[in-house]
């Protein structure tokens, strides 16, 4: 026991041999605290016992228990002392940790209250989650820097890895405001604020304290403590209190709710996945992974890409399921491409009755995927949402418009295919969660370098960062004689090697237009289509690449390589702001300038979210249901 002078006040401490059951550390269970609390309250012949539970506990923010107060740990709390005649008040319980750890860096017990049972609330015990997400918020709350060394130290913990590696940490609250009030450059922190939405979400009601929490004060004490929060913290308003019932603990719920159902075979999702093109095998390769064990995934191959190198490789080389349907559409021209994909889709659908059917892109698998769904009244759900070059002469661009404005759910990768679709009076269940094929990249790059079989076969191993790689196959080009030749002209202008892995209507458009004499330069190296695999070592290795593919432009621009974009506009614009991207057209001497005066940029902003767009995505689609 001792005695604070200024209050006047006795405290006990009481410390229990139960500490074995805790573990990790940190994680106290109730009957490590129960039984020393009961036999102290007997000891001392106490009239009550207090207890300072936060909002997020009480109210169970992220469980499935939330404002079911009588049910959670602390309503069984109060029945217990109930038993022994002794009222169970919750001082604190209306107030968020934030809230709660701002009183207590004011009052006179800040240096005796534990975060944990080695630390406390003025030395941490370094060890645990705990005293590190109180450390945190203490320092975040003074006003004191977040050092690297200190962030990386708490990122390299196993502990705080585990929790916060699912899509919303626990006490996804408390992290949520301390990276809104972040303003460093840690990496890690910095995806931390997008994975808690510390960007987006206003947090200043954790500031305040929630009236409703009056109720679970005894009687007794209802007066004084009434008077000791009003007098230090403000009061949520009810704007204030629908923001937190909506934008976090709603949300928290459904997803427990979902997974819990999920887990007892109620409730489960069952998405349609639409494929059919090289890029859309990658796209959904992430997805895929995350959906097991979350719903059922039928997959439908239109077979758009009908080359084994444009298709069935990806499969093979990325572990995707084998398609549950191939339509093999194969090769025809827009209208019966897509009529007959219709057609298929439809039938699909109609047989397996899904919940959602999953689209990417802008491919004509992606326009009939989302077609015959919305026609069936099913949602549709449209990864790569809201992307828009301007110019609706392309094929791509007519898809991307109709697919937005059929689907329900809008994946966006950045902030500008927001406004794109804002602009476009589309308001409603839109999602920033960066772009799927950062994903891909992250997932598959450190598996592609370990394999570099290709510059063998392509005796490249002694000019490794010392060639161009160039794709061409937007029909803006290919079925342009004179765009097509112009950017042939400039391969047989190079003084370095050109690798070109050519798309099959590609080749047939050059013997089309009897332009095969211009791909005759020794410098001109021509492959077949390769793998995912093959690609992004190829992207990684080369000194520039010159493509008019969307995909590729990423891909450059995602591993740090310059690109000259073949095309007189570009949807991706982000990826041009700092110099990495270049749009250059089909002038032959503007393209051989721009390459000669090419100079790798300084300045690289990470654009494309933070390598989880596909555990948002997952989330999202999870909570549908309910």
């Amino acid at each position: 026991m001792f005695h604070t002078e200024e209050k006047g006040k006795d405290v006990y401490i009481c410390e229990s041999n139960l500490e074995f059951i805790k573990y990790p550390a940190g994680y106290s269970t109730f009957l490590t605290e129960a039984a020393p609390a009961l036999l102290l309250a007997d000891y001392c012949n106490l009239d009550s016992i207090a207890n300072g539970h936060t909002i997020e506990e009480g109210y169970q923010i992220g469980y499935s228990g939330y404002q079911d107060f009588s049910h959670s740990p602390f309503g069984m709390w109060s029945s217990l002392l109930e038993v022994v005649d002794m009222p169970y008040t919750l001082p604190t319980l209306g107030l968020s940790e934030v809230a709660a750890l701002k009183l207590l860096l004011s009052s006179d017990f800040k240096n005796d209250v534990q975060s944990c049972s080695r630390g406390s609330t003025n030395k941490p015990c370094m060890n645990c989650i705990k005293c590190f997400r109180k450390l945190l918020l203490k320092k975040i709350i003074l006003k004191e820097k977040l050092t690297d060394n200190l962030l990386d130290q708490f990122f390299n913990m196993n502990s705080v890895q585990k929790i916060l590696s699912p899509f919303y940490p626990h006490f996804g609250n408390v992290y949520c405001y301390i990276t809104s009030k972040y303003m460093g450059n840690h990496k890690n922190m910095v995806a931390l604020k997008v994975k808690t939405r510390g960007h987006q979400l206003n947090t200043d009601w954790m500031e305040k304290w929630f009236p409703e929490a009056e109720k679970h004060i005894s009687n007794k004490y209802t007066p004084f403590v009434l008077q000791q929060i009003r007098k230090n913290v403000k009061v949520m308003n009810q704007s204030e209190i629908d923001e937190w019932k909506n934008s976090y603990s709603v949300e928290y719920c459904s997803r427990k709710k979902q997974q819990k159902n999920s887990s007892a075979g109620v409730n489960e999702l069952k998405i349609v996945t639409i494929v059919g093109a090289r890029p859309q095998f990658i796209k959904a390769a992430p997805l895929s992974m995350k959906l097991k064990g979350i719903g059922t995934e039928i997959i439908v191959n239109t077979n758009q890409h009908y080359d084994y190198n444009m298709s069935d490789i990806f499969i093979n080389e990325l572990q995707l399921p084998n398609p549950d349907y191939n339509l093999k559409v194969g090769s025809k021209s827009h209208g019966h491409q897509t009529a007959h994909m219709l057609m298929g889709i439809e039938d699909i659908l109609l047989k397996e009755k899904p919940d959602i059917v999953l689209v990417y892109g802008d491919t004509n698998s992606t326009l009939a995927g989302s077609l015959a769904a919305a026609k069936l009244q099913i949602p549709v759900a449209h990864v790569e949402s809201g992307l828009r070059s301007f110019n609706k002469a392309m094929p791509e661009e007519i898809n991307r418009i109709i697919t937005d404005h059929t689907s329900s759910y809008l994946f966006c990768p950045t902030r500008e295919s927001v406004n794109n679709l804002k602009n476009e009076n589309l308001t409603e269940n839109i999602f920033l969660v960066g772009d799927i094929m950062y994903d891909a990249t992250l997932l598959y790059k450190d598996l592609a370098l370990k394999n570099l079989d290709v510059f063998d076969k392509l005796q490249l191993t002694n000019d490794l960062n010392n060639y161009y790689l160039l794709t061409i196959h937007r029909a803006e080009n290919t079925d342009n004689p004179d765009r097509l030749s112009r950017i042939l002209k400039v391969l047989n202008r190079l003084d370095k090697k050109i690798i070109f892995p050519i798309h099959p209507r590609t080749m047939k458009m050059i013997m089309h237009f009897n332009l095969k004499h211009l791909l005759e330069n020794k410098n001109i190296i021509l492959i077949d289509p390769v793998s995912y695999l093959d690609m992004l070592n190829l992207e990684m290795h080369a000194s520039l690449i010159l493509t008019d593919s969307g995909g590729v432009q990423k891909e450059a621009y995602m591993l740090k390589v310059p690109c000259l974009t073949l095309r007189n506009e570009t949807e991706w614009v982000e990826t041009t702001e700092n110099g990495w991207n270049e749009i250059c057209g089909a002038d032959t001497d503007f393209i051989l300038r721009k390459i000669s005066e090419y100079k790798t940029p300084n300045k690289y902003e990470y654009i494309f979210g933070d390598g989880d767009s596909a555990g948002k995505i997952v989330n999202i689609l999870t909570g549908f249901k309910n």
